[in-house]
């Protein structure tokens, strides 16, 4: 089941609020939505929370180097470009 980015964002939020507790997490977001079953499990959230700390971003999809971007930085050579120049 795919979630909204505001259910993803509101599953995060309660993730935290419950003393990082993925069970109550999703236990309070069933009660919210009326749901009986899912939309996860357990440790499904805590890799959304995992990448959540690590990118910042509640986004599924990685960019696609093919939309709104030049061919160049997804090459290697361009990935090894953009890596020297933030270093």
């Amino acid at each position: 089941m795919s979630l909204r980015l505001a259910d993803r964002a509101l599953l995060v939020k309660l993730f935290y609020q419950n003393d990082n507790s993925a069970i109550v997490a999703l236990r309070k977001f069933r009660t919210l939505k009326g749901m009986r079953k899912g939309p996860f499990t357990a440790k499904k959230l805590r890799l959304m929370v995992t990448k959540f700390e690590e990118t910042g971003s509640l986004n599924k999809r990685k960019k696609s180097c093919f939309r709104g971007s030049n061919r160049e930085s997804c090459t290697s050579s361009g990935r090894e470009q953009s890596i020297q120049r933030a270093g």
